[in-house]
C-alpha cells in the first residue's frame, strides 16, 4: 500500500499535523485536513479490496488505543448544548428510539414495540407519523427496523418478508417489495445500493436455507439480487447481545458494528468494499465465544454500539464488564478519550441516536430522568420544552462539539 500515491500524499499530511512548530499554522485547518485525510483514505483502500470476509483482510482506516479514562468533564469537548422541543410528540408518545435518521429537513424517529415511525422538521415540528400496524397491503406485521433514501421510507417486515415503500413527503404507501431474506437493519448507501444486515440473536434464532450467512449484504433498489456480501460468518455463529440497529450514517458512509468485532466498518459511496476502524482495548475479549458471563465477570471490555462520527469525534457506548458508559474519542488528537464525570452532570454525554449536520443527537422524553440531570448540573432547557417533558412529550438534545 506505501506504492500509492494516495497514501503517501496523507503520510505527507500527517506528518504536518504532527509537526509541533506547524501545529499552530495549521490549527485552523485541522478539522477540514482530517476530513480530508479521512475521505483520500477510504479512495486509497478501494485500490485494496480483499474478498475474503473477514476482518483482517479489510483496509484498516485506523486503529484507536481504547483506555477507560479518569473522570473528564467533557467542557474540554462540548462546545454547546441546545434543546429542541417535539411539538406533538405528547400526541404522538414515543418512550424511546431504537433508530433514527436525519436529511437536510426532517429527522425520523422509530419504535419498534411503537410499530411506529413519527418525523418532525429540524425545528421540530411534527410533520407525520408512520403507525400502519395491521395485515392491509399498505401495513406491516414487524417493524423489524427502517431506512430513507431521497424519496422514500423503507420499513422492514419479516413476518411477511417485505419492504414497505412509503413516500418521504408525507408518508403515504407507495408499494412492497418482496424481502427473500431475514434482515435486522437496513442502509441506503448510494443510488441502487443498499445495505441488509442480520445475525442470529441466539442459538435458537438460526435462519432457513435462503439465508445469506454474511453479517452485512448489498442488493440493488429491487432488494432482490444480493451484489455483495461482507464478514460472512459460520452457520453456527450468533451474537450473545442483541443490537437495535446495526448502521449510523456519518455524512454521505455508513458505519456499521455488530459483537464479533473489536471495531467499526466504513461503508463509502466511492468503494466496493468497506474499511475497518480497529479498537484495541486494554482488556479486549481473547475471542468473540467468550461466554456473556465471563465477559462480565472478568471485566473484559467491548464497544456495543455503533458509533456516531462527527468532526473528527467517534461517540458511542463502551462497555467494561457490568459498567457502560459514553465515551467520546478524539481521532484529531491523539486518539484522546473522554467520558462522563461521576459526580457532576453540567456536561454529561447522553446516548447518541443519530447525527445532525455536524452535531450529534440525543432523544430524551423521560421527565423523571431531566429532573435528576438537571438537580446535578445539566443544562436546563426553556419553559416550554420542560411543560412538553413533564406532558409525556420529547426532545432533542443536540451536543456542538469543538
Amino acid at each position: 500500500m506505501e506504492d500509492c500515491p494516495l497514501f503517501n500524499f496523507l503520510f505527507f499530511l500527517r506528518t504536518i499535523l504532527t509537526n509541533y512548530k506547524m501545529k499552530k499554522l495549521f490549527i485552523t485547518l485541522q478539522i477540514p485536513l482530517y476530513s480530508l485525510i479521512f475521505s483520500l483514505s477510504l479512495l486509497c483502500s478501494c485500490q485494496h479490496n480483499q474478498s475474503s470476509h473477514s476482518a483482517m483482510t479489510y483496509p484498516c482506516a485506523d486503529t484507536i488505543p481504547f483506555h477507560a479514562a479518569a473522570d473528564t468533564l467533557c467542557q474540554n469537548i462540548v462546545k454547546s448544548i441546545d434543546y429542541i422541543p417535539l411539538l406533538g410528540s405528547d400526541q404522538h408518545i414515543l418512550p424511546e428510539v431504537f433508530k433514527a435518521i436525519t436529511n437536510d429537513s426532517l429527522i425520523f424517529l422509530g419504535n419498534r414495540e411503537y410499530h411506529m415511525i413519527t418525523v418532525y422538521d429540524l425545528s421540530g415540528h411534527f410533520r407525520y407519523e408512520i403507525n400502519n400496524f395491521g395485515k392491509g397491503h399498505y401495513e406491516y406485521l414487524d417493524l423489524a427496523n427502517f431506512t430513507i433514501d431521497d424519496k422514500y421510507v423503507y420499513t422492514i417486515d419479516n413476518v411477511q418478508k417485505q419492504v414497505k415503500v412509503y413516500d418521504i413527503s408525507d408518508g403515504h404507501w407507495v408499494l412492497n417489495r418482496p424481502l427473500p431474506y431475514t434482515a435486522c437493519d437496513m442502509a441506503y448507501l448510494a443510488p441502487n445500493r443498499y445495505l441488509f444486515s442480520c445475525i442470529p440473536a441466539g442459538p435458537q434464532g438460526a435462519f432457513g436455507e435462503e439465508q445469506i450467512l454474511a453479517a452485512v449484504w448489498e442488493t440493488d433498489s429491487t432488494f432482490q439480487t444480493v451484489t455483495r456480501s461482507y464478514l460472512g460468518y459460520a452457520s453456527s455463529y450468533y451474537d450473545m447481545i442483541g443490537k437495535r440497529h446495526y448502521f449510523t450514517r456519518s455524512g454521505s458512509n455508513i458505519l456499521y458494528h455488530d459483537y464479533q468485532h473489536d471495531g467499526y466498518f466504513v461503508f463509502s459511496p466511492a468503494c466496493e468494499a468497506p474499511q475497518f476502524v480497529s479498537i484495541k482495548f486494554d482488556n479486549p475479549r481473547p475471542n468473540n465465544a467468550v461466554p456473556y458471563q465471563d465477559v462480565l465477570d472478568v471485566g473484559y471490555q467491548y464497544l456495543s454500539e455503533t458509533p456516531v462520527f462527527t468532526q473528527g469525534y467517534i461517540i458511542s457506548e463502551f462497555v467494561e464488564g457490568e459498567e457502560n458508559d459514553i465515551y467520546v474519542i478524539d481521532t484529531k488528537n491523539g486518539h484522546h478519550t473522554y467520558h462522563n464525570c461521576r459526580i457532576d452532570a453540567h456536561y454529561q454525554m447522553l446516548p447518541p441516536c443519530c447525527q445532525m449536520g455536524q452535531r450529534y443527537v440525543a432523544y430524551l422524553a423521560d421527565a423523571e430522568f431531566y429532573n435528576w440531570l438537571t438537580a446535578d448540573g445539566f443544562q436546563r432547557a426553556d419553559a416550554e420544552t420542560e411543560r412538553l417533558l413533564e406532558q409525556g412529550g420529547a426532545c432533542l438534545i443536540v451536543y456542538t462539539l469543538k
